[in-house]
């Protein structure tokens, strides 16, 4: 039989606190199971990556790929494996969207190799070498996308403190809907330092965003959907307020409270990406979902039971 591993992630959002979390204050990570990476190995003549961006060898793999070849060959040089690897890696994750593409392809394709090899891989060990493949792709990343997309429940952080995993009591659904327009995450952190250096009475924005999470944080462990989803809005508010909205996210923040969201923001950098929804069960996911879809927004739902 066929000698092979596996290795899997999912996806991430930033479910509030972003932008304030540069500046100190709290912000909550979840991961979003609806999209997965599914990475396979299996012994080869040479080190082969076939994925939808690039089939070939490694040897000729376009520099977009760096960070997950990295990832590949420090997690080989880990548990010893010398000779070729066909590396298929599948993911239905778009990239560029804030959803933490990157570091989950590369928590998965270490994780296949670990497997492969039969080697125990731990979650230090698995973020340490993940991060070292990231710097290659965001230069000094903060490890919250690799520690999202690597775990399965959501997290609180901030900046220059630990991680904090936390589970929830909800019963709502949350919906990520995708704008299919490219995050401009640095370009609009730097807008947003020159706002606040020529508007200094904005700082207040900033707080009130680091409130916001906190709130956010208490209601989803208290079943108060509802709350939780002014609290989105409240955030929304504040976000537009800093100028890092953007009319396609504005068009489908009305789009998806308009067939039954309880609320909405856009997530992570804004400019594009994408924005994230609250509902009340199920009917009401599927109808703002089907809808956002016929307008030409791909969309997924994550039932945020599954991190009780």
């Amino acid at each position: 039989m066929e000698k092979f591993g596996i290795g899997k992630a999912s996806g991430k959002i930033i479910l509030m606190g972003e932008h304030a979390v540069v500046y100190g204050q709290p912000a909550i990570a979840v991961p979003f199971l609806a999209t997965k990476v599914m990475v396979s190995v299996k012994a080869s003549q040479e080190d082969f990556i076939t994925s939808l961006y690039y089939d070939g060898p490694t040897t000729f793999a376009p520099e977009s790929l760096a960070n997950i070849l990295q990832a590949f060959f420090l997690a080989k040089k880990r548990v010893g494996i010398t000779s070729g690897l066909l590396c298929k890696i599948e993911s239905s994750i778009p990239p560029e969207r804030g959803m933490g593409s990157s570091a989950a392809v590369a928590n998965a394709v270490i994780r296949a190799v670990f497997d492969y090899q039969k080697v125990d891989l731990s979650q230090e060990e698995l973020a340490e070498i993940a991060n070292e493949a990231e710097i290659i792709a965001h230069g000094n990343p903060s490890g919250i996308d690799q520690a999202t997309t690597a775990s399965n429940r959501p997290i609180e952080y901030a900046k220059n403190s630990l991680f904090c995993p936390f589970s929830i009591n909800c019963e709502g659904f949350l919906l990520v809907a995708d704008s299919k327009l490219k995050g401009r995450t640095r370009e609009i952190v730097q807008n947003v330092a020159t706002l606040l250096k020529e508007q200094p009475e904005k700082k207040q924005l900033i707080e009130k965003l680091g409130k916001c999470t906190l709130q956010l944080k208490a209601c989803l462990q208290s079943n108060q959907v509802e709350n939780a989803a002014n609290i989105m809005e409240k955030a929304q508010d504040y976000l537009t307020e800093l100028k890092v909205s953007h009319p396609v996210l504005d068009h489908m923040l009305a789009l998806g409270k308009n067939f039954g969201a309880l609320g909405g923001k856009l997530t992570g950098g804004g400019g594009g990406g994408c924005v994230i929804f609250l509902a009340k069960n199920l009917t009401d996911a599927e109808n703002i979902k089907e809808h956002l879809i016929q307008a030409g927004y791909p969309t997924w739902i994550q039932d945020l039971r599954e991190f009780t």
